[in-house]
């Protein structure tokens, strides 16, 4: 069992048609997944501003981006995100792609959903004191560095005894 997609021959087919490096639609589909999952959140949490009658106070933003624009960006992002995902379950079931890169994009995405999260309250609006952006700064910062260490830390450890199994035959 190899860390890598498994490389196959193309096919005349595959080569006419630009499909012919199975290893680089897979890397397309990891990193379409990774950039738009927090694009996804970002717009699926919307703005966390309380909706009070008076003036609401800002540390950061907010930034002025047309609902229409808002709604395109992120329809746009939910779709990449469900293709992506699509693209990479069926590798995996396929067996293109390892089992063991899914303990690599999940902290990617995990901190992507973490970070939209805290964009999202570092930029709402408040009355009172500016708690908002504060909390999910000290909470995303020090959580996700746990959760990113301890994954990375499981994945050596997977790595390691895979590479030292002797090989099968």
């Amino acid at each position: 069992m190899s860390l890598v997609p498994v490389p196959t021959e193309p096919s005349a087919k595959q080569v006419r048609e630009g499909r012919a490096s199975p290893a680089g639609s897979l890397v397309g589909a990891a990193t379409g997944l990774v950039v738009s999952v927090p694009l996804a959140t970002w717009w699926v949490v919307g703005d966390l501003s309380p909706q009070v009658a008076g003036t609401l106070s800002y540390d950061l933003g907010p930034y002025n981006v047309a609902p229409g624009l808002e709604l395109a960006l992120g329809l746009f992002a939910v779709t990449v995100t469900v293709l992506c995902l699509a693209i990479l379950i069926r590798a995996t079931a396929r067996h293109r792609l390892e089992p063991i890169w899914w303990a690599v994009l999940a902290p990617a995405l995990l901190a992507g959903v973490v970070l939209a999260v805290a964009w999202r309250a570092a930029t709402a609006g408040f009355v009172g004191a500016p708690i908002g952006g504060g909390v999910p700064a000290l909470v995303a910062g020090g959580g996700l560095a746990a959760v990113l260490v301890a994954v990375t830390l499981v994945v050596a450890v997977i790595i390691g005894r895979h590479s030292a199994a002797p090989p099968p035959g």
